[in-house]
Parts: C-alpha cells; sequence; structure tokens
C-alpha cells in the first residue's frame, strides 16, 4: 500500500510538473512575445525602417515602452523627412549660388575688358593734355568736368572694383552711415 501511494504521488508529482512546466513555457512566451517584438522593431528603427509599429493591446509596463517606441518612430521618421527636404534646399541653393557666381564672373570678365580699352584711351588722353601743361586744354577738360585724381593704375582700379563677392555685397549694407558718407565724397572726387 505505501509502495501503491508513493507511486501513485509520483504519478501525481510527474503529471503536475509537466503540467507547471507546459503553463510556465505559454505564460513566459506571453510575457517575453512583447520584448521580442520591441527588439524587431528596435532592430528596423536602427535600419530607418518606421513602418512596422508596436500594437498596445494592454495598458501594462511593456504596452507603454511600445507606445513610446510608435512615437519615437513616428518622430524620428518625421525629421528625417525633413532633413532630406532641407538637404535638398540646400543643395539647389549651393548650385544657384554657383551658377550665379559663374554668371557674374562672365559678366565682369567681359564687362571689365568692354571699359578697359575706352577708360585706357580716356587716361591717355587726360595724361597727354596734362604732359603738354597747356592751360587752355586743361580749362577745357574741366569745364567739362574732369577731376583730377592720382590713380597710380587706373586699370588694376577697374579691376579691384568688379572683384565683389556677395559676404563683400552684405558688409557694404550693414555700414553705418557715416562709412556712406566718407565714401560718398569720395566718389564725388572722381
Amino acid at each position: 500500500s505505501i509502495n501503491l501511494f508513493n507511486g501513485f504521488l509520483f504519478n501525481v508529482g510527474g503529471i503536475s510538473l509537466i503540467f507547471a512546466c507546459v503553463i510556465i513555457y505559454f505564460v513566459s512566451k506571453q510575457i517575453t512575445k512583447p520584448i521580442h517584438e520591441l527588439n524587431n522593431i528596435s532592430k528596423k528603427m536602427s535600419s530607418l525602417d518606421f513602418s512596422e509599429k508596436f500594437v498596445v493591446k494592454d495598458r501594462n509596463e511593456l504596452d507603454a515602452l511600445g507606445e513610446n517606441f510608435n512615437i519615437m518612430s513616428d518622430t524620428l521618421e518625421r525629421t528625417i523627412a525633413e532633413l532630406k527636404t532641407s538637404n535638398a534646399r540646400m543643395r539647389e541653393d549651393v548650385e544657384n549660388s554657383i551658377r550665379i557666381d559663374n554668371m557674374r564672373k562672365e559678366f565682369i570678365a567681359n564687362v571689365s575688358h568692354d571699359l578697359k580699352t575706352p577708360l585706357t584711351a580716356i587716361i591717355t588722353y587726360v595724361d597727354l593734355i596734362l604732359a603738354e601743361n597747356d592751360p587752355e586744354k586743361i580749362k577745357e577738360l574741366e569745364n567739362l568736368g574732369c577731376k583730377f585724381v592720382q590713380i597710380d593704375n587706373p586699370i588694376d582700379l577697374l579691376d579691384d572694383s568688379f572683384d565683389i563677392s556677395p559676404k563683400d555685397i552684405i558688409e557694404l549694407s550693414i555700414r553705418d552711415i557715416n562709412d556712406a558718407a566718407l565714401a560718398s565724397e569720395q566718389v564725388q572726387m572722381f
């Protein structure tokens, strides 16, 4: 009878142990399933794939974490899209800036060449008149409104006047009025 009772306890204990193992397996599967889902979602997010979302079922800590993953995924996706848009606009701006700078250089080269020839002729003519030191011809030049200013190399002055970058334009636009008045006086000398 004791052997029978021991055999019964052994069988009941074994069946109970097997039943407990099965229950533990399914319960642990239910507990770890959201963790595995969050792990898979995080792997996809690290590859910039934001298509998969965590499905919130209960209101426990893992579901709250999953909901935060969804919010983070949406925010990252939106931010990356904004960055791509900004980069595209910046690329267009750089290309436009390069194109405009090339057009400016071409324009300056053409205008500079077109102005150098007549300017050289005028300067040479004025230098000849001044070299003759004929008061009558000098008076005619003054009547025409010519101002005589000593310029070492007028052609270099012309080249320098066309060498203005966008940065120079910005710097010129923020100078105070006193500098503008000084520049105006200097321009009137010419």
